[in-house]
């Protein structure tokens, strides 16, 4: 997480020392706002997404487990039951609301440090701009941008950390007296 935060303000210093084509949300609406951010700000705000991020994938391998179902849940029982709190089909994931929050919450806490990728890439982005690399096509919505590769980021975010923590309970023993159903 650090080594990828540290490459993207390297990558933003080089390519745009004063943050003249700076496209992150966060930056454009505090300077909207009419908060002066400059590199002090910018590591501070690094620094501090890398220690968040680090205590929300400490908290999430603690406490995980806490939420896995009953042993011999399939997949889809799994991830489902897991982030929505019951059991779902694929299609209502995709337009339900969870049930238990805590679980979805911590989901979101183990989820946040794969972002780091996506920090690599944005560091990318600006020595690609600056050296003329080739570069992932963006989407522009409004002022600011939506980026195309931010899309497989979040599917890849949700999708492995899912697969290992399904690979993981699959490997769980199955209690010789499971719980009762509640």
């Amino acid at each position: 997480m650090a080594s990828a935060n540290a490459f993207d303000l390297f990558g933003t210093y080089l390519y745009q020392p004063n943050f003249e084509h700076e496209a992150n949300p966060i930056y454009n609406f505090l300077v909207s706002r009419g908060i002066d951010v400059g590199w002090r700000e910018a590591i501070l705000g690094k620094t501090l997404f890398t220690l968040v991020t680090g205590l929300m994938l400490w908290y999430f391998v603690k406490h995980r487990r806490r939420y896995y179902p009953a042993s011999g849940s399939d997949c889809r029982i799994f991830i489902t039951t897991y982030i929505y709190g019951r059991p779902l089909s694929w299609l209502q994931s995709l337009y339900s609301i969870p049930n238990r929050w805590g679980s979805f919450l911590l989901y979101l806490c183990g989820m946040m440090p794969f972002l780091s990728l996506y920090m690599f890439y944005m560091g990318y982005g600006n020595m690609a701009a600056k050296y003329g690399w080739p570069e992932i096509p963006s989407l522009r919505v409004g002022y600011d941008w939506l980026e195309t590769t931010l899309i497989v980021f979040a599917c890849a975010v949700v999708v492995v950390p899912g697969w290992q923590m399904w690979i993981e309970y699959r490997s769980m023993p199955i209690p010789e007296n499971p719980p009762a159903p509640h």
